[in-house]
């Protein structure tokens, strides 16, 4: 998949679930740049992670979201673990919330 900035992206183009290509869509956003390194790239995904656990979601960014969901993704390139369904659900839905709410920082 190409690479979508968040000011190019469509709320059609996002998958509502994992089973409609939530992983594949996950690698349309650099987390890395994004994040400034790889380091972190994944101390952003935890701390994202958390935010969600706690369900205190309201202050996340789209880049933070599409930087966490990227991380999960190229954390299970390395791995041979099964995705996190509710967590990548989770986050589909966090970031077509934004999208909808056009807030795309």
């Amino acid at each position: 998949m190409s690479e979508i900035t968040n000011e190019n992206l469509k709320l059609e183009e996002i998958p509502k679930r994992i089973e409609d290509g939530g992983m594949y869509f996950a690698l349309s956003f650099n987390g890395y740049e994004s994040a400034g390194s790889t380091d972190s790239c994944f101390a952003t995904a935890n701390k994202i992670i958390d935010s969600i656990r706690n369900e205190n979601t309201s202050e996340i960014t789209l880049s933070e979201l599409r930087t966490t969901l990227f991380a999960h993704a190229r954390s299970l390139h390395f791995s041979s673990a099964d995705p996190d369904k509710e967590l990548v659900d989770k986050l589909l839905t966090l970031i077509r919330q934004r999208v909808k709410e056009n807030r795309l920082k």
